[in-house]
């Protein structure tokens, strides 16, 4: 089924008193499985999401996330527990090659980076009254775009997983460095240094693989994913990390993606892998050793694409796998 009929049955389901729904996470923090989201709890993310965003009347949603997953959905289950219409799209790399009267949008970090690449599809986005990023990291030179943008609009970083019924954290990227999470959501740290979240419909605490630092009760800053760990030369490296290093010291405007190769002395090596090889040749990275002498990656490899997930994720796993054979 397409979008909209998957979203029609939704409605249908929902109107007709349904209190339980279905849905395949992601795999984006572990093998996608099946789970159970009840409706209470569905509006009660959507009512603390409407908190922090100063919501009308007139507003109007552009749903261009699958909605099959919970990103998706959660942007159905908010126009209507916010009582606002919504415009709904088949997903794509960049939802706004059209014109739109929504002024509300979730996107993926990866449609982020087309968007804005295009000179009319920002222009598009810079209408929007706010514009809610999940699903991963933003690189340091897209938020330093964003921050110089002459707008109004309101970008907002979003953190959550489907367990959580979509985001439980959202920061301001003009204005804030760390995620403030929901007020009535419990975090702590494991012995790893992950994330460990307890929403009022959990029982137990869920641990994430988010390595982050808690700076108080209800702020935090993502450092990485723990599953992504390399382990090269006995040295465990974040590619995330070493991602946003690259970021931070360069101009690179293109997308690209720190993985590892197999290596008879280190076991694994650093490999920088992207679209077009000849963009990142030259380059003296140099810079990494403040981070670790084994971050600089000792190989560019050059891919036709990209592996993403169902949700426009990068898929690491995949990238990886492919690397290794």
């Amino acid at each position: 089924m397409n979008q909209k009929a998957i979203a029609e049955l939704f409605y249908k389901q929902w109107e007709a008193g349904e209190t339980h729904f279905e849905l395949k996470t992601s795999g984006s923090t572990g093998e996608p499985k099946n789970i159970e989201l009840k409706k209470e709890w569905m509006i009660w993310s959507a009512k603390n999401t409407a908190k922090k965003l100063n919501i009308s009347a007139t507003d109007k949603i552009l749903c261009c996330l699958p909605v099959d997953k919970v990103g998706g959905l959660m942007m159905l289950v908010r126009a209507k527990v916010w009582h606002i219409d919504i415009e709904i799209t088949e997903p794509s790399l960049n939802p706004l090659q059209q014109n739109t009267a929504a002024n509300i949008i979730s996107l993926t970090p990866l449609q982020l980076f087309h968007v804005m690449a295009d000179n009319a599809s920002l222009s598009r986005l810079l209408t929007f009254k706010h514009v809610i990023i999940g699903g991963g990291e933003l690189s340091l030179s897209i938020e330093n775009n964003i921050k110089s943008l002459n707008s109004k609009t309101i970008f907002w970083h979003s953190y959550g997983m489907t367990e959580t019924y979509s985001h439980i954290a959202l920061r301001n990227i003009q204005t804030d460095t760390d995620f403030t999470v929901f007020e009535d959501v419990l975090i702590k740290t494991n012995n790893q240094g992950c994330l460990m979240i307890k929403c009022p419909f959990h029982k137990i605490y869920i641990e994430t693989t988010d390595i982050v630092e808690i700076s108080d009760k209800h702020q935090i800053s993502i450092k990485g994913r723990y599953d992504n760990i390399i382990n090269t030369g006995g040295v465990k490296l974040n590619p995330e990390i070493i991602e946003s290093l690259i970021y931070a010291n360069t101009s690179f405007q293109d997308v690209f993606y720190i993985s590892s190769i197999k290596d008879e002395s280190l076991g694994e090596k650093i490999v920088l892998v992207c679209l077009n090889k000849s963009v990142f040749e030259n380059e003296d990275f140099n810079f990494l050793k403040s981070y670790n002498k084994y971050a600089i990656p000792k190989q560019i490899i050059e891919i036709e694409k990209f592996p993403y997930n169902a949700g426009l994720k990068i898929d690491r796993r995949g990238l990886a796998h492919t690397l290794f054979k």
